[in-house]
């Protein structure tokens, strides 16, 4: 069986049209806390350096990321918190198959992902950052079950 894998960022934005395009398509969506997403943002070259810009920036995107994602079919799509990939690969691995067949092989299990960076808005943030960007995704870091008290 062959597959074919897609993972820029962005073409969530466009999740119904790609999947409209490939009618029998599945899409994983990896998600990281947006605290670990922005400290990571502001030292890109492609991406906003200021906090204030990054955490609209990565709104915009969440938002758009909603509105696709009310427009799709629940069996085309699964939503999987990094840090559960990391902490739990095998049943992670497990709800991908369940989506879409692919048999988990054990050198998908051997893959090190001991560089990770989960925490890293933790050492590279201060607090007033780490508090705006709370404020700003409140909602994000409810639905998807990241704390407010890691500080």
């Amino acid at each position: 069986k062959k597959f074919f894998v897609e993972d820029n960022t962005h073409s969530l934005l466009f999740a119904k049209d790609l999947l409209d395009l490939v009618p029998n398509g599945k899409i994983i969506h990896v998600v990281r806390d947006p605290r670990d997403v922005i400290a990571s943002l502001v030292h890109q070259r492609w991406a906003p350096r200021n906090l204030n810009q990054a955490i609209r920036w990565l709104g915009e995107i969440h938002h758009s990321w909603q509105k696709q994602r009310s427009m799709l079919n629940p069996e085309q799509f699964i939503e999987i918190r990094f840090e559960d990939l990391i902490n739990d690969l095998q049943g992670q691995l497990t709800k991908i198959n369940a989506l879409t067949g692919i048999d988990i092989q054990p050198a998908m299990l051997e893959v090190d992902l001991m560089n990770n960076n989960i925490g890293r808005f933790q050492k590279e943030l201060s607090p007033t950052d780490i508090q705006s960007i709370e404020s700003g995704f409140a909602d994000i870091l409810k639905y998807y079950r990241y704390s407010f008290d890691k500080l």
